[in-house]
């Protein structure tokens, strides 16, 4: 009987560990890194590489992690400036100066979504699961929101000052992002608008939000950790 007890007891904390580990996996999948210059730098989760713009030769790379192997996908013919995931259509989505483009993750099969006519496009985060772009136009201090082919744009939000980076919290529906003078959040439709710092001064860039598990994924893990409890109590 011990022994047995002892084999669930082991496999309750196999299966605890490899839950734990497949969450702690999730969160950094979703992780977003970004420069000071208040351009993102996008993670991709599929293929463990760091995707970012050069604005010296409008350059398009990729790197793995820890920065080595660096490829130059693309050279673009404007500055660049926001760029983000979609690892389910293994798709990157950025904003140049006067367009948004996506193009596959290898840099093929690039397509041109919407070229406004003006310059001053800024930021980019994808909502996956909507299937959702959002992005800023300086032009107009503008937020926009896009179907993932660029149709159907929608004007979110008129800022009061200039926006640079994004980033979503689809779990809460929330929109996160930086004016020059202010971090801000709202609803993902655009209402419920919070400032949630104004430091007196102007400068703020870059955004990056630190995702968490799934309230399913926290619920197996306590579960789990409930069962290891139980049988170390027998």
């Amino acid at each position: 009987m011990r022994v047995h007890r002892l084999i669930n007891g082991f496999a309750f904390s196999i299966l605890y560990a490899v839950l734990l580990v497949a969450s702690l996996s999730d969160v950094r999948a979703d992780s977003r890194y970004f420069d000071a210059a208040g351009g993102t730098l996008a993670r991709g989760s599929i293929s463990r590489c760091i995707y970012f713009f050069d604005q010296q030769d409008n350059v398009l790379w990729r790197t793995n992690l820890d920065g080595s192997e660096r490829t130059a996908l693309l050279t673009l013919d404007s500055n660049p400036w926001g760029v983000d995931l979609d690892p389910t259509e293994e798709k990157i989505y950025w904003t140049q100066s006067d367009k948004i483009v996506r193009a596959n993750m290898d840099g093929t099969n690039v397509e041109v979504l919407w070229n406004p006519g003006f310059i001053g496009l800024k930021g980019m985060a994808v909502d996956v699961e909507e299937k959702k772009l959002y992005f800023f136009d300086q032009q107009d201090n503008v937020l926009w929101r896009t179907n993932l082919d660029g149709s159907e744009r929608t004007t979110l939000l008129t800022l009061d000052s200039n926006p640079w980076s994004v980033d979503l919290d689809p779990t809460e529906e929330k929109i996160y992002w930086t004016q020059s003078d202010k971090i801000v959040r709202a609803n993902m439709d655009g209402t419920n608008v919070e400032v949630l710092w104004n430091p007196g001064f102007i400068g703020l860039k870059g955004m990056a939000l630190i995702p968490i598990p799934e309230p399913a994924t926290l619920s197996l893990l306590v579960l789990g950790a409930l069962a290891i409890l139980c049988l170390k109590a027998l």
